[in-house]
């Protein structure tokens, strides 16, 4: 089976949108539209991490009965933790400025150990000094999609138009009020209208790339 048919396939199988998987895969909408179009060959990170995700789902989605056997050729990391799960690097969050990617580096994380107990758990990689020297460029956020936001927590954000931002979140009536860690950075606001969706911080991981 061709990739774009295999992308469509898996999507609607899962009942996602082509937004959700883009949200997933941490590219845009219109970027998965051109790939099931076969109109846009994807890098190989792309595929790699469609992969991934393909397997994910097969196994219950990022769920901790993952074996080796599920992965031939490609064992994820195990935990040194007795309550720690695997969850996969499948997006990106830039702490400098919102920027849309289309591309997965090639060394890129699979997988890092957590101990969030959300079920639809995942990592980013950050990029930016705008939360440094808290959160540093290559470190992977650990994001809780199924938790509540609240004003004073630290979240990655999805915008509409521009991309993904890491930032400290103050919530207003209408907007958002986007404070960086970083003294140098100015503190935005973003009218919700803007924003496509917002994911708790729950925890970093430092230095997990491939060399």
């Amino acid at each position: 089976m061709e990739l774009p048919e295999r992308v469509i396939t898996f999507r609607q199988s899962n009942d996602l949108t082509q937004s959700d998987l883009a949200k997933i895969l941490g590219i845009s909408s219109n970027y998965v539209s051109l790939i099931e179009n076969g109109q846009r060959e994807p890098g190989e990170g792309i595929v790699r991490h469609f992969e991934l995700l393909e397997r994910a789902y097969a196994c219950g989605l990022f769920g901790e009965s993952m074996t080796s056997e599920d992965f031939p050729g490609e064992t994820p990391p195990s935990s040194s933790r007795n309550k720690s799960r695997r969850v996969p690097v499948l997006g990106m969050a830039h702490a400098g400025e919102a920027t849309l990617y289309e591309e997965i580096p090639k060394d890129w994380q699979d997988w890092v150990d957590t101990e969030s107990r959300d079920e639809k758990a995942f990592g980013v990689r950050l990029e930016g000094e705008s939360m440094a020297p808290s959160y540093l460029p290559n470190d992977v956020l650990i994001l809780n999609p199924s938790s509540e936001i609240y004003s004073g927590c630290l979240a990655v954000l999805k915008l509409k138009t521009d991309g993904f931002v890491f930032r400290q979140i103050e919530r207003r009536s209408d907007h958002l009020k986007l404070v960086p860690l970083n003294p140098r950075w100015t503190v935005e606001e973003i009218p919700l209208s803007e924003v496509e969706w917002v994911y708790p911080l729950f925890g970093m991981y430092r230095q997990v790339w491939k060399g």
